[in-house]
């Protein structure tokens, strides 16, 4: 647990803040930039939000290497899906959220569920008459292909949901996996069931050592402890709202890790103390679909069947720049029912606050999705991922695509975890600057790189509109405005992955 100090200013511009364990060590002293001006920051982070729409829709329009890196992925998920849901496997016991389940059990509630029609999440089935045929429509939806052998032109009837539908399963199997093995207590108990359902695929993962071994890479290099740092990660839910203007009374905020919902204060039934706010919370989660589609108080979409980040006041006053590339039609023809993540979270974190300082979205702090469908990609394939930057970019294109669409997250949150990943380099999230340098430039050369060619003109354009509107080299600060104290080891990493040297 982490506690907060703050001292007095040095000057009237600048603010020391220490962060220290309970223990006393110092971890990390953060110097506040002076302040800057409210009014172009809040225009630099609605050109951004523009930019990241404009590029999702182009990756998922014409996907490219990202199309076929998923369509990989997805055929090895559907035959582990098969033996889980096919063989007597799916009746081994495992520890799961404090209770012993069987996988297929497990898998039920994290992966199925979530793609069922009455979800509120971006890929799941939209077809209501396959209520209760939902494993066989998400076995078909696997097996379909993005792209031609050629891994650029798009298959014979593709269509965006039907990627969205594939990252979504990729991720449920990961944030699974995650839940299964990072819990030191109870991984000895799991492994060895998790380890079978791999072999399918992955002979080399088939012993619990093996396995054990390719998880602690991933727990050490990309889910590692600077990632849940509860001051940088910091969120809450925002406060439900009831049917017929009911006030929620007796409402607590609690950890979402108690509920298996990731990081973050979050407020749930079992927490309200009120019966009557309780079985109404309750309801209206259930006919919302979850935590993403239920109305919230400050909420800024209105509009939930356009996708993408940006709240309903920027679509509408969108700058000239990105309107006249017809971003706003482009988002009016890709419309799809869905919960947000941006109507759910209130970041607060050092992350967010600081990518917000520099004209930076957020939408939910570093992303833990990204992580788990890296995870996932990664137990999937038959060697470790690290340093197989062929593979993991244009992956992390398609979790951009995918988390932007949801608006779960932004690329400020997910790109540089990709991109550590792609170098074979550990992630640390202390320096803000350096994370966020060059960003977009990053993403339309990665699309060029591996990118369909009508992706990377789209995007390429929405990068002209954000360079002509964006007036960051006038605020951004020379300076790093953030410092954390990392071993030699960490800070010879870090340089390593900030700049390939």
């Amino acid at each position: 647990m982490l506690s907060f100090e703050k001292r007095q200013p040095s000057s009237a511009e600048r603010t020391k803040l220490i962060l220290r364990q309970d223990n006393g060590d110092l971890t990390g002293i953060r110097e506040l930039p002076p302040q800057r001006d409210t009014q172009k920051l809040v225009k630099e982070i609605t050109n951004a939000k523009c930019f990241e729409a404009g590029a999702s829709l182009a990756i998922l329009d014409n996907p490219g290497r990202t199309g076929k890196e998923f369509d990989s992925k997805s055929r090895l998920l559907k035959q582990v899906l098969e033996k889980l849901y096919k063989t007597p496997l799916g009746n081994r016991i495992v520890l799961f959220q404090g209770k012993q389940k069987s996988l297929r059990e497990v898998f039920d509630g994290t992966l199925i569920s979530p793609l069922s029609p009455s979800s509120d999440q971006i890929g799941r089935c939209l077809d209501r008459s396959q209520a209760g045929n939902v494993l066989d429509w998400v076995f078909s939806e696997l097996s379909k292909p993005s792209v031609e052998d050629d891994g650029i032109t798009n298959a014979k009837g593709y269509g965006y949901t039907n990627l969205l539908t594939k990252i979504r399963a990729i991720s449920a199997f990961g944030t699974t996996i995650w839940q299964l093995l990072s819990d030191r207590t109870i991984v000895g108990e799991n492994l060895p069931p998790v380890a079978e359902l791999l072999s399918v695929v992955n002979p080399r993962l088939s012993s619990a050592q093996a396995l054990e071994k390719r998880f602690s890479e991933f727990q050490s290099k990309t889910r590692n402890h600077t990632f849940d740092n509860a001051l940088l990660r910091a969120r809450r839910e925002r406060i439900p709202e009831l049917p017929g203007n009911q006030e929620l009374v007796g409402w607590n905020y609690e950890s979402a890790a108690k509920y298996g919902l990731g990081f973050g204060q979050v407020i749930q039934p079992n927490g309200v103390t009120d019966e009557r706010s309780r079985a109404a919370l309750e309801k209206a989660l259930t006919e919302s679909g979850g935590v993403n589609g239920i109305k919230r108080k400050g909420a800024p979409i209105g509009d939930l069947e356009r996708l993408m980040v940006l709240s309903d006041e920027e679509f509408q006053n969108m700058p000239d720049a990105f309107r006249e590339c017809g971003l706003q039609q482009a988002l009016e023809e890709h419309r799809l029912d869905h919960g947000t993540g941006v109507n759910r979270w209130e970041p607060y974190g050092m992350f967010a606050t600081e990518s917000a300082d520099q004209g930076f979205p957020s939408a939910g702090a570093q992303s833990g999705g990204t992580c788990d469908i890296l995870l996932a990609a990664n137990l999937l394939s038959d060697n470790s991922l690290y340093g197989r930057r062929e593979t993991v970019l244009p992956l992390t294109l398609g979790i951009v695509a995918f988390m932007n669409s949801g608006a779960y997250h932004t690329a400020t949150e997910i790109w540089w975890n990709g991109k550590a990943m792609a170098k074979g380099a550990p992630a640390y999230i202390p320096h803000v600057d350096s994370r966020h340098k060059g960003l977009y430039g990053e993403i339309v050369a990665t699309l060029r790189e591996f990118g369909a060619p009508e992706a990377y003109a789209k995007a390429a354009k929405y990068k002209r509109a954000y360079d002509e509107t964006s007036g960051m080299d006038h605020i951004r600060p020379n300076d790093a405005t953030t410092h954390f104290y990392l071993s030699e080891k960490q800070q010879q990493d870090l340089e390593f992955w900030s700049t390939g040297k």
